[in-house]
C-alpha cells in the first residue's frame, strides 16, 4: 500500500493511522496435478527469467524490490498477505455485511 495520498484525495492507510505495508507482487501458478518434473521445470524457467537484464531494468525503473519465493515460503507469504488484507478490509468496513 502506498504511504502517500492516492488518487481522488483518498488518504493512505498510514495517513489514516494504520502502520501497514502490503506488497504488489507477481506470481506464476499452475493447476494441481503437475508432475514434479513439470513443477521443477516451470519453477526453473521463472527463476531464470528473474536473471534477465530486462527484468532487472523493470525492477530498477519501477523502484520494485525483488523477492523470489517458491514452495513453502511462497505459501506462507500468501497466507500472511491474505490475513493482513482480510483484517484491513474488516477494520475499514470495506466489505458489505
Amino acid at each position: 500500500m502506498s504511504s502517500r495520498r492516492a488518487a481522488f484525495g483518498i488518504a493512505s492507510f498510514r495517513e489514516q493511522g494504520l502502520a501497514v505495508d502490503l506488497g504488489n507482487w507477481r506470481g506464476v501458478f499452475a493447476a494441481k496435478g503437475l508432475s514434479n518434473a513439470n513443477v521443477d521445470a516451470l519453477r526453473g524457467a521463472v527463476q531464470k527469467a528473474t536473471q534477465f537484464a530486462s527484468w532487472k531494468e523493470a525492477l530498477a525503473s519501477n523502484n520494485w524490490q525483488p523477492a523470489w519465493l517458491a514452495g513453502p515460503e511462497l505459501k506462507q507469504a500468501l497466507e500472511t498477505d491474505q490475513s493482513m488484507a482480510s483484517a484491513l478490509v474488516h477494520m475499514l468496513h470495506l466489505k458489505a455485511s
